[in-house]
């Protein structure tokens, strides 16, 4: 896929560790870590390269992105493990798949261990936030995400009327 591709080369030029993506049909998710004040330099690289590329390739021109990209700063572990559900969960609470894992363009299935990784996602320092075996991490990641769908889902349900 051309853009994860390019995603790919963004993380390696860029020096970013990739946490978690998803691809949507409008839109997409990147959870990035940085060492450098960079984020804007690779975002314009990657969105910018893309969409010249999809235009070229459709006959198109201008802006492909309708807004700017929006960044935000992580700064506890509960933030960081909230961001890594939110991300996968995206294409479920969007209506598109039923599970996280019928969904093929994002890092979740590579995460628990059911797909290959592709070389730019850090898989293990997402898996450390769970736990330092990666077994368990992976069965600790996979329930958090599904505890969250579950949270949604029941937030989101109507109140029962039998009582």
């Amino acid at each position: 896929m051309i853009f994860l591709r390019m995603l790919s080369e963004t993380v390696r030029v860029f020096e970013w560790r990739c946490a978690a993506y998803c691809l949507m049909t409008n839109h997409y998710h990147a959870v990035v870590v940085t060492h450098e004040p960079n984020v804007g330099m690779g975002m314009k690289r990657l969105n910018g390269l893309y969409a010249q590329g999809f235009n070229r390739r459709h006959g198109l021109r201008g802006h492909l992105f309708e807004d700017r990209y929006r960044s935000i700063d992580v700064l506890t572990d509960d933030q960081v493990v909230t961001l890594l559900q939110y991300v996968v969960l995206n294409p479920v609470q969007s209506g598109m798949c039923a599970g996280p894992d019928q969904w093929p363009w994002s890092s979740y299935r590579a995460t628990v261990g059911a797909a290959p990784a592709p070389r730019f996602l850090d898989v293990s320092s997402v898996l450390r936030w769970f736990d330092t075996d990666d077994v368990r991490a992976r069965e600790l990641y996979r329930s958090s995400v599904y505890s969250r769908l579950e949270l949604r889902r029941s937030a989101a349900a109507p109140p029962d009327a039998s009582g």
